[in-house]
């Protein structure tokens, strides 16, 4: 099924940009991070943070879903990956929307 597909490929990819950004924040706007309760990557764990502390991961996944923070706005790299955050979380949601439509129409 080809929602499915997009669903999972659109939440790993999300995955990706989201742990790039992590690390980036890190790299480049330290006291952000400090800030931002030191999140943990998906697939890597920065210094003084913790894989466990997925409460500080979703939270600020969410927050970079929907705004943008001023470190963000000011360098390339990371534009690029928040920008990808966005767009693969929109495929996501309308590819789960699409999943959701095609097994309420079979139930029907």
């Amino acid at each position: 099924m080809i929602p499915m597909f997009l669903f999972f490929a659109a939440g790993i990819v999300s995955f990706f940009c989201y742990d790039g950004l992590v690390k980036r924040e890190y790299k480049i706007a330290k006291d952000s991070w400090e800030s931002d309760d030191r999140p943990p990557g998906f697939f890597s764990a920065l210094p003084w943070t913790s894989m466990m502390r997925s409460w500080t991961r979703g939270k600020v996944y969410c927050r970079w879903t929907f705004t943008t923070p001023i470190w963000v706005a000011q360098d390339e790299v990371a534009r690029r990956l928040h920008l990808q955050l966005r767009v693969v979380s929109v495929i996501g949601l309308v590819a789960w929307l699409w999943l959701a439509v095609l097994l309420i129409a079979r139930a029907l």
